[in-house]
């Protein structure tokens, strides 16, 4: 069994630094993470901040916590949901290698529901992964996709256009770049 025990937050210039501790409740294995993220509501001087964690996801050797950020306000009792971040762990033996971990005892709906939750952050980071491997940033087709979005001129658009013609190339070329960077000098 692993049990969350200790979750940590810095509060420095809009951003949260958040530690998280989870281990056997002996005490004979305790495993660490730190992450940075912004908040969604910010801390007020004077509220309490209310840290809770879980382990929500267990693998064969890597876990899933998660720690949510409220703040209470002390004279109304108005609470807000400031922050929740997600801290993978990986078991690692003194010698820095991965170890199997205790099975996750899921113990109600809430419990399951995080879960699965974890399996599917787990599954979206695999596709975002493949799909930033797979995509080719410099294909006529992503080059003329840019044109939806709020970063391109149409001085931009006749470069798309140029590079088209030459479909044999798959990279641009030092002098295309310096093409591209002109443009956008003046612009």
């Amino acid at each position: 069994m692993v049990l969350a025990i200790a979750g940590f937050a810095e509060l420095n210039d809009g951003k949260i630094f958040m530690r998280a501790l989870v281990g056997n409740p002996d005490g004979s294995v305790i495993y660490r993470a730190e992450k940075q993220g912004d908040f969604k509501n910010p801390v007020e001087i004077g509220e309490l901040v209310i840290l809770k964690a879980s382990v929500n996801y267990v693998g064969k050797t890597s876990m899933i916590v998660g720690i949510r950020v409220t703040s209470e306000h002390t004279q109304t009792g108005i609470k807000k949901h400031c922050n929740s971040s997600y801290f993978t762990m990986v078991a690692k033996d003194e010698n820095g290698n991965n170890v199997k971990i205790p099975r996750l005892i899921l113990s109600n709906m809430n419990e399951v529901r995080r879960f699965y939750d974890g399996v599917n952050r787990i599954n979206n980071k695999k596709k975002h992964k493949e799909l930033e491997i797979n995509f080719d940033y410099q294909s006529a087709q992503a080059l003329e996709n840019l044109k939806n979005y709020h970063v391109i001129d149409d001085n931009y658009l006749a470069y798309i256009s140029m590079v088209k013609k030459d479909k044999n190339k798959s990279n641009l070329n030092s002098e295309e770049v310096l093409k591209i960077v002109e443009i956008f000098k003046h612009h």
